[in-house]
């Protein structure tokens, strides 16, 4: 069997499942393209014919495939003559999004809601359309309507975080938990908790994300050098200090590291260990100008705190 063939057959077994709802047999409309108050008020007498709307269903998939969204829809609207699937709907409303005619989209896709609400299939169908024309609320609203026939569905729960990230940040937050805790160390959601946390302020628990994000990328030397920046802005020096350790084994040229290395171990107390830092910069050649004044500047910084430093910035 050739691969059209199965193809065909494919689509063939998608038409059954969608049309296979038939939820009435209400009377419905001649026009190719419902206004508004058209959608509901169909106003020719349906002949139920499960095979005729099969047929006009599998040529709108068809002239999908192709692109040509306009003659699918009225492939769509012919397979509604003999059965009104909620599936039908659906297909139509995509088409009515692809082509920007978003009002229409909506209320096909609200119809096959209607007609089946548990189907979280066409409840994303509205989510896409609302998201597509900025209508956020709404598609919140689908959204934790998702939610709730599937607390665990991802695509609503990534969604939905992203959505809350600057309305509801901590909900967002707790969104994007919830995805790691069931579905494991998903990269994308730990790499949104780190960002999103970090800019609330919440810099231990942006670091511990990150921590998890080297667990599945460990060879990510930036990865590395991030988490241990955000592990000094919590104040945990101490775990800042063991990650740049081992950078600086893994790449001594890294300056900036050593620069950064140099000032945790001030923060730490250990200040013959920075002091040491300190001068293995300075002395440096391969070390540019710029790079040394940062030295400089941090063990100044500390010193306005350790006046026995003082020396040392005044004769490096």
């Amino acid at each position: 069997m050739t691969t059209r063939c199965c193809n065909f057959y494919v689509l063939i077994f998608i038409a059954l499942i969608l049309v296979g709802c038939a939820s009435s047999k209400k009377t419905v409309s001649t026009s190719t393209e419902p206004s508004s108050s058209e959608v509901q008020k169909l106003t020719y007498k349906q002949d139920f014919n499960q095979d005729k709307a099969i047929e006009h269903f599998i040529a709108g998939q068809v002239y999908e495939l192709k692109g040509d969204y306009a003659s699918a829809i009225l492939e769509y609207q012919d397979a509604l003559r003999y059965d009104k699937s909620p599936g039908i709907y659906n297909a139509i409303a995509k088409s009515y999004h692809k082509i920007g005619k978003h009002s229409l989209a909506v209320q096909m896709a609200q119809e096959a809601v209607r007609l089946d609400p548990s189907n979280i299939a066409y409840r994303e169908t509205l989510v896409d359309i609302y998201i597509g024309t900025f209508e956020t609320q709404k598609a919140i609203d689908e959204l934790e309507a998702i939610l709730r026939l599937d607390s665990l569905n991802y695509g609503a729960l990534f969604s939905l975080a992203q959505l809350y990230e600057s309305s509801k940040p901590l909900r967002s937050l707790e969104l994007y938990r919830k995805i790691v805790e069931n579905y494991g160390p998903e990269w994308n959601a730990l790499q949104r908790i780190a960002e999103l946390s970090f800019q609330l302020g919440r810099f231990a628990e942006s670091a511990h994300a990150l921590e998890m994000m080297i667990e599945i990328d460990p060879s990510n030397y930036e990865l590395r050098k991030l988490t241990a920046e955000t592990y000094i802005n919590a104040g945990e020096f101490q775990k800042a200090k063991s990650i740049l350790s081992e950078l600086i084994e893994i790449k001594p040229s890294d300056a900036q590291a050593r620069v950064t290395h140099m000032g945790v171990l001030l923060q730490l107390g250990e200040k013959s260990n920075a002091i040491k830092v300190f001068d293995e910069i300075l002395s440096d050649d391969s070390i540019g100008v710029d790079i040394k004044l940062q030295a400089v500047e941090t063990l100044l910084r500390r010193s306005s705190n350790d006046t026995s430093l003082i020396p040392k910035v005044k004769n490096p």
